[in-house]
This record gives structure tokens, C-alpha cells and sequence, in this order.
């Protein structure tokens, strides 16, 4: 299953063998971005192309797009039904965390902000912004190809497993 697939297609899911997944994203992803691109308002915009860009083609989850809301005050849409952020948005593990990396290595205006707003967003977010150098540095190391879409192996820690320690430490020292 390929959930940016899903994601550019427009649909829950989205599957199939290696190949095909790739001739539908490089099939999917100028549509995706001219949808995008055709529905933006004035204030996204103002955010630059870098965000309509991640808006339409980006790899989003819950706390990437918690990230984007927070920093832009523009909800993408795998959140838009959501009415308030609680301290649950916030990255699970090193994949959660390598999308949250590439929101902010794409779109310079929300990395801009970032450590000034998202300190705000609770306990939980405070410390993880405060590490944040520690997780990407460990995750550097322990995945140095993870930008070019080699596992991190999720909430198990599988490839990264200091990095996910060190989240899950955070992530319960803070939540008890």
C-alpha cells in the first residue's frame, strides 16, 4: 500500500506492484498539484509556492499537517474536520518524524516559525521541538538514506531504533 499514491490520487488507498506505483505517481502528481493550485486562496499564496507545492504533492500525516495548520493557519486537508490540535498531533515515530523533516525542509515559511509556535502546542511538543536536533541528528545516522524513501521501520524503531527511543522517552515522560 502506498499512502502518497493514495494521497495524490485522491483516494483511501492506493496499491501495487513497484512499477506501477511509480508510473501513477509521476501520473497523479501534476493533477494533484493543478487541483491545488486551481483551489488556493490569496493567503496560501502569500505562504509561497513552496506550500501549495507541499499542499499538493508533500507526504503528509497527521503531525506534519498539525505542523502546517499550526505554523500557516492553513489546514490541510487530511486534518480540515479537526476543530482544536490536542497533544495527540505530534509525531508517533521516525516515519511521522521524517515527514514532519520534510515539511519543514520544503516549505521555508513554516520553518521559519516553527520552534516559536509549536513550543506553544503542550507539553509534549515543547519537548520534542526542544530535541529536535538530537532526533533528526540520530536519525541521520542511523537512516542517512531516509530521504530518498528508505525506511525508518515506524513505531517498532526497525532501522532507527535510537531515534524512536528517544521519541517514545519524550513522548511518555511527557504524557504521564
Amino acid at each position: 500500500m502506498d499512502t502518497h499514491l493514495a494521497q495524490l490520487a485522491g483516494a483511501l488507498y492506493a496499491w501495487g506492484k513497484p512499477q506501477e506505483v511509480v508510473a501513477a505517481t509521476e501520473k497523479y502528481t501534476p493533477i494533484a498539484l493543478a487541483w491545488v493550485q486551481q483551489r488556493a486562496t490569496p493567503e496560501m499564496w502569500a505562504l509561497g509556492d513552496e506550500a501549495i507545492r507541499w499542499l499538493a504533492i508533500g507526504q503528509h500525516g497527521m503531525s506534519a499537517c498539525s505542523i502546517f495548520w499550526k505554523t500557516t493557519g492553513v489546514k490541510p486537508d487530511l486534518i480540515r474536520s479537526l476543530k482544536s490540535m490536542d497533544d495527540t498531533r505530534f509525531p508517533l515515530d521516525p516515519n511521522d518524524l521524517g515527514r514532519c523533516r520534510l515539511l519543514l525542509e520544503q516549505v521555508p515559511y513554516v520553518a521559519e516559525r516553527f520552534e516559536s509556535v509549536m513550543v506553544q502546542e503542550g507539553r509534549v511538543w515543547a519537548a520534542l521541538v526542544n530535541r529536535w536536533a538530537l532526533m533528526c541528528a540520530t536519525m541521520d545516522e542511523e537512516a542517512p538514506e531516509w530521504r530518498n524513501g528508505k525506511s525508518t521501520a515506524g513505531a517498532l524503531g526497525g532501522t532507527t531504533p535510537k531515534t524512536w527511543e528517544i521519541m517514545d522517552d519524550i513522548v511518555r515522560n511527557e504524557l504521564h
